[in-house]
């Protein structure tokens, strides 16, 4: 099987800096009024402290944590604390994406196989130890659960011709998700997540969502094909079988289908190429980080992938 949690529970996580301090206390508590709001201080684009407060303040509106009140979920107070972060969040975003990749249909694919962003299972399917592949699939497990939480944000900003391909692909992500915790995951991969729960929660952004979950699926075409070969290699032969699956499920394109068709109009295609853009600026940054960290060449934020 895939890589599962361990625990069939999740609970808020460990604090990594002031912010996540501050909403974790609070969110510990029953639903009240928060109080003065904290500035960030870290990296929007990849901050420890920056998105773990981010993703904390977005997983209440979805599958939310084992000891957060239900009531916590339209609390004004964390509405406007999650809206300032957001804002910062999508000034980096918009400052720092490529405003020509995957800026037309058909080139998603073509943008992440020219990054390389699957580079490093890539790395992992030549060389590496089992921790790290276990690493790895953390990192994924998170992408998935996120993927199967945000897509039905899609359904009431589509065209109703629209709506049976973004149902398909909902049922073939909701295949490989499970509950994961986000502790040990650094600034870097979190950031991946915020973006989707981000275009999923702001129906301004229109279905710009579809455009982010394009890239992340054509990533995770190349990464769990790499992570099969990985798997195998370390003699997990169940667990590669598995991988290869999931691999030939994301290569048959069904986010990259559902981007197209919701592009068929200058108003979709806008919103599904700064999707494309935005999650293709943090997933460069993730792959970036990784490999880095897994050389030994610099310590990531959080847990990074530990050098073999």
């Amino acid at each position: 099987m895939l890589w599962r949690p361990e625990r069939t529970t999740v609970r808020l996580p460990a604090a990594r800096g002031p912010l996540g301090n501050f909403i974790i206390e609070h969110l510990r508590r029953a639903p009240h009024k928060l109080p003065g709001l904290l500035a960030p201080l870290d990296d929007p684009l990849r901050g420890d402290d920056f998105h773990l407060a981010l993703l904390c303040s977005f997983q209440v509106q979805g599958r939310s944590f084992d000891d957060v009140a239900d009531l916590w979920q339209w609390n004004a107070s964390l509405v406007d604390f999650r809206a300032g972060l957001e804002r910062r969040f999508e000034t980096a975003l918009a400052m720092s994406s490529d405003p020509v990749a995957a800026s037309a249909r058909g080139r998603v694919k073509e943008a992440t196989v020219q990054d390389r962003v699957h580079a490093p299972a890539a790395m992992l399917a030549r060389s590496g130890s089992p921790e790290q592949l276990e690493e790895l699939l953390h990192h994924r497990a998170l992408m998935t659960a996120t993927a199967a939480d945000v897509w039905s944000w899609l359904l009431p900003r589509a065209p109703t011709t629209g709506r049976s391909i973004i149902i398909r692909f909902g049922e073939s992500v909701a295949q490989d998700a499970s509950a994961c915790s986000i502790d040990g995951l650094p600034g870097v991969s979190l950031a991946r997540a915020n973006v989707l729960w981000l275009l999923a929660l702001n129906r301004g952004h229109g279905v710009a969502l579809a455009g982010a979950l394009a890239v992340a699926e054509s990533v995770a075409a190349r990464a769990d094909r790499e992570l099969s070969l990985a798997a195998r290699r370390l003699g997990r032969a169940d667990l590669a079988h598995d991988l290869q699956v999931s691999s030939e499920r994301a290569s048959q394109g069904r986010a990259n289908e559902m981007a197209a068709e919701l592009a068929s109009d200058p108003i979709g295609a806008a919103a599904v190429a700064k999707g494309a853009r935005w999650m293709l600026a943090v997933t460069r940054r993730w792959s970036g980080a990784t490999l880095s960290a897994s050389r030994g060449e610099s310590r990531a934020t959080g847990t990074p992938i530990r050098s073999a």
